[in-house]
C-alpha cells in the first residue's frame, strides 16, 4: 500500500504521522509519501534535506522551520522503515495536493484537518474537505485536537481490487 500523507507541519502533523505509522503496522511494507504544500512565492536559491542516506533538494520556498520540521517527520517514518518519497509543491494546498493524487494514485491519502467552523471555515475553506470531494482514493482525516485512542479496534486494511490489478 501506498499512502499520501500532506501535512501542515505547523498544524496537527504530529498526530497525522502517528495515524499513519500506525496503519503502516496494520499493512506490511506499505510506504509513506510525506508532502507539504508552501504558498506560491518567487525562490532564487535551493536547500536540502538529508533523510535515509538521501539528499534531497528543494526550492528556498522552503523556510528553515518547515524544512526542520518536515526533516523530523522524515526521519520518524524512515526509522519505522516506511518512508516513500518527500514532495514539496507550491500553490493552493487543495488543488496541489488533488493534483498528486491524480499523478501519484495513492491507496489513501492521510491528513488532518484543522477542524474550523462557522466563520473562519467559510472565510478559509477546508483543504480536507475538498481533497475528500475531489482526489479519487479513500481519505483518512484525523481532525485537529483529537488523539489515536488508547486500544484501537482490529482493522484490516485491503487495497481496492481496481487499484491492485
Amino acid at each position: 500500500m501506498r499512502f499520501l500523507v500532506p501535512l501542515d507541519v505547523r498544524g496537527c502533523a504530529h498526530a497525522v504521522i502517528e495515524r499513519a505509522l500506525w496503519l503502516v503496522r496494520l499493512a506490511p511494507q506499505a510506504r509513506i509519501d510525506l508532502m507539504t504544500v508552501m504558498p506560491a512565492t518567487p525562490t532564487g536559491g535551493h536547500k536540502t534535506l538529508q533523510v535515509g542516506g538521501r539528499t534531497l533538494t528543494f526550492s528556498d520556498a522552503l523556510d528553515e522551520e518547515t524544512l526542520a520540521l518536515l526533516r523530523g517527520y522524515a526521519i520518524l517514518v524512515d526509522k519505522n522503515g516506511a518512508l516513500g518519497d518527500i514532495i514539496v509543491r507550491t500553490g493552493s494546498a487543495a488543488d496541489v495536493i488533488i493534483a498528486e493524487c491524480r499523478t501519484r494514485r495513492p491507496d489513501m491519502v492521510i491528513m488532518g484537518s484543522h477542524a474550523r467552523v462557522g466563520l473562519a471555515r467559510a472565510v478559509f475553506g477546508s483543504v480536507a474537505e475538498s481533497v475528500l470531494r475531489n482526489s479519487g482514493c479513500p481519505v483518512l482525516i484525523e481532525p485537529a485536537g483529537k488523539g489515536l485512542v488508547e486500544h484501537p479496534a482490529e482493522v484490516t486494511i485491503q487495497a481496492d481490487a481496481e487499484a491492485s490489478g
